[in-house]
């Protein structure tokens, strides 16, 4: 009768783990989901989650690391179901991109106009490098952020381009360039840098276009607070920063509306696609990366991960046959290369 008893009391204890486990497992995907719907709410501009947009999202992972060993161990046909919380994660969370596969179609039999944009701070720059991938994948426009004149004068005398700079923003083609415009930030007691370098550019089919050489401004310093656990002043600065980048980029979109000709936006936006203050001003041009990118896309490194703040943005005049991140050119921001057709309005 004992050993009985001793048995029942065996399998109860037993029997516990593996509802147990299936019971985290839901919890933690019904977690990942709603991570996926706040991310791309309204509900993003809080600075809660603007902080987790910037932060290494591979974290949301880590519960794996102790569910998949458990699970394997007491409820191994139970494996399988976390394929499912993998596609969230890699995909909603993550923002693997599989477009890249698409076939082409008509329009790449057209003359196509190959970008390639870079911020180029935050190191030292491999100039040779970045010469020699330029003639490599035959680019043909390049837009560059965070650019000394020195460093412009010099690299696009080695492609013998013409080229225009200003501040830290410059544009360069083997096509010929006309008249360039900046967009200023909204006037402050100290001089700042502009947020856009536009420039009117002959296209080889002898049409115009404009480019434009962005950076936005950064939420590094409030993130930094956050950092640190300043919880009193991290989230101001955070609410802060936020309403100064909405008025600058008002101001850039301002300046957009006077455009009547073909545009692509190309540069350091310092914003990931999924946040409010990108859905807010740019979600009706078309992203590149988006449209044909194959893989996450990150453009920005720190030591901990990757973020994907650099965007190649078209409006309706220009069909997207590829998009890839390029290699490392010796700063923390990698290259964005883009390969565009302009389309007929027929075609549109």
């Amino acid at each position: 009768m004992r050993s009985r008893l001793n048995t029942c009391s065996k399998d109860s204890q037993v029997s516990w783990k593996p509802k147990l486990i299936l019971l985290l497992a839901w919890v933690y995907l019904l977690a990942l989901l709603t991570i996926t719907y706040f991310m791309w709410s309204r509900f993003n501009g809080h600075w809660l989650l603007t902080l987790f947009l910037f932060s290494p999202r591979w974290a949301v992972a880590l519960p794996l690391a102790i569910l998949l060993p458990a699970t394997l161990w007491f409820r191994p046909r139970l494996a399988w179901f976390y394929a499912v919380h993998c596609a969230v994660i890699v995909f909603a969370v993550l923002g693997f991109e599989l477009r890249g596969f698409q076939k082409l179609d008509d329009a790449a039999m057209k003359t196509p106009v190959h970008v390639l944009t870079c911020n180029i701070g935050g190191g030292t720059l491999d100039e040779e490098a970045l010469v020699a991938l330029v003639r490599e994948r035959k680019i043909n426009i390049v837009l560059l952020q965070e650019c000394l004149p020195r460093t412009a004068k010099s690299f696009y005398a080695k492609l013998q381009w013409n080229y225009k700079h200003q501040h830290s923003l410059a544009i360069g083609s083997s096509m010929e360039l006309s008249d360039h415009q900046m967009v200023n930030r909204p006037l402050r007691r100290h001089a700042r840098p502009p947020v856009a370098l536009d420039c009117q550019v002959r296209l080889p089919d002898g049409e115009e276009a404009r480019f434009v050489s962005v950076h936005l401004p950064t939420f590094r310093p409030a993130l930094r607070k956050m950092q640190e656990f300043d919880f009193i002043n991290g989230p101001k600065a955070m609410q802060k920063q936020g309403q100064a980048y909405r008025s600058i980029v008002q101001r850039l979109r301002d300046h957009l509306a006077t455009i009547e000709i073909p545009t692509v936006l190309a540069g350091d936006f310092n914003v990931p696609i999924e946040s409010t203050y990108y859905q807010d001003y740019w979600a009706s041009m078309t992203n590149a990366y988006s449209e044909k990118g194959l893989g996450l896309g990150y453009t920005k490194f720190t030591r901990l991960h990757g973020i994907r703040i650099d965007h190649v943005l078209v409006d309706e005049c220009w069909q997207v046959l590829s998009t890839q991140v390029g290699p490392h050119l010796g700063g923390d921001h990698r290259p964005v290369i883009t390969k565009l057709v302009k389309i007929s309005s027929v075609e549109k």
